[in-house]
């Protein structure tokens, strides 16, 4: 394929645009409640799991965090309220705590403890972390390395992103729950609150102690979802987002955006703007490259992802969302029926919320039912 545009300037227009629309920052729907749940989260809960599908908005939103959190302390030049790092990939039936507890010192710009150096200069001296650390540095010593360092540095948020890899090559959830009672050790000890960043995936994997249970708090990023014909909040707000995209090429050189269009979009994208936003740039580098003196609606078409991509992002979505709302259902049954079992003698039966009479189990297949006289008697 030949670019006959190169050197036009409509090709630097979509070349700019390309650029612009990476860089462009648009705002979310469910940003301020998502915001304000994990900062909710965050003043009563040791750990605090952020999750959404790629593209959603996570990084975006942590961002905004990191730098509104990290303002000038006063008094303490060199305080980090708060940092962020990615947990690293296992590389066999381990986590590799050695790499985690050497990411999280890195962020902090901190030095091992029996190797101390004036804090202002390590401020200024990152690179000298990486040569601080050797290789014969036991697990034990780098976290409490890490216990020290975040505390003394007076950090109160932890962003580990990528909290996915915390589960990868194992089997079930035990071995989840041990790191997450690691994590939430060093919360205590440290008085800093963990944030997980991962997609739905992590979800299905959480089988909490029940210690865990009340210190982790779960937070959902929504994509935008609309049915076909409705009209709504999410369809404008959604809609917003793609004229923004779309303005960024000039008005007689891109196509206009029909309702259909809009659905059509929004199901190629699975909702996240941030496959939405990489689609635009797909689409006009392939009127970039095709020649066209515009940018068409073809372009989007040709450039979409497969079919069995946007099934399995759809799948995980939707499955991550049902397995989200049953975490979070709050539907009271314990208050309404199984609190009462407590203040009843062990011998008396509990009574149905619904009935008078607890429901008997049917007889299993096989057996002779019992005669009506014997049941009434258990």
């Amino acid at each position: 394929m030949k670019m006959s545009t190169e050197g036009s300037s409509f090709a630097s227009e979509l070349r700019s645009a390309c650029a612009r629309i990476d860089e462009k920052v648009i705002p979310h729907l469910y940003f301020r409640e998502a915001k304000q749940c994990l900062l909710e989260a965050l003043e009563t809960n040791n750990l605090v799991l952020l999750v959404g599908p790629s593209g959603v908005g996570k990084g975006t939103l942590i961002r905004v965090l990191l730098r509104e959190l990290n303002g000038p302390v006063e008094g303490d030049p060199a305080a980090v309220r708060a940092v962020s790092f990615r947990a690293p990939s296992p590389h066999g039936p381990t986590f590799p705590w050695k790499a985690f507890w050497k990411a999280w010192l890195i962020v902090m710009q901190d030095p091992l403890p029996d190797r101390k150096v004036d804090r202002k200069k390590a401020l200024s001296r990152m690179a000298n972390t990486l040569e601080q650390l050797k290789p014969s540095d036991t697990v034990d010593g780098m976290r409490d390395a890490v216990f020290s360092a975040t505390r003394d540095r007076g950090v109160r948020v932890v962003v580990v992103d990528e909290a996915l890899n915390l589960v990868q090559n194992e089997k079930g959830g035990h071995t989840l729950r041990n790191r997450l009672d690691v994590l939430r050790d060093i919360s205590d000890e440290a008085g800093c609150g963990i944030v997980l960043v991962s997609t739905p995936r992590i979800l299905g994997k959480l089988e909490l102690s029940c210690e865990l249970a009340r210190r982790m708090r779960e937070v959902i990023l929504w994509r935008y979802t609309f049915g076909e014909g409705v009209y709504g909040e999410n369809f404008e707000a959604f809609r917003d987002v793609a004229r923004a995209f779309l303005e960024e090429v000039s008005k007689q050189a891109r196509p206009s955006l029909s309702s259909r269009k809009i659905q059509l979009l929004q199901a190629g994208s699975v909702g996240c703007v941030g496959i939405l936003s990489s689609w635009f740039r797909n689409a006009i580098m392939r009127c970039l490259w095709s020649g066209s003196s515009a940018l068409e609606w073809q372009h989007f078409e040709d450039t979409i992802l497969p079919d069995e991509k946007l099934k399995e992002m759809r799948t995980v979505c939707e499955d991550g969302e049902r397995e989200f709302e049953r975490l979070s259902t709050r539907s009271y049954e314990v208050l309404v029926g199984k609190a009462a079992v407590a203040d009843k003698p062990c011998k008396e039966k509990a009574p149905s919320p619904d009935s008078d009479k607890t429901p008997k189990r049917p007889p299993r297949p096989g057996t002779r039912k019992p005669k009506r006289d014997k049941l009434e008697e258990d």
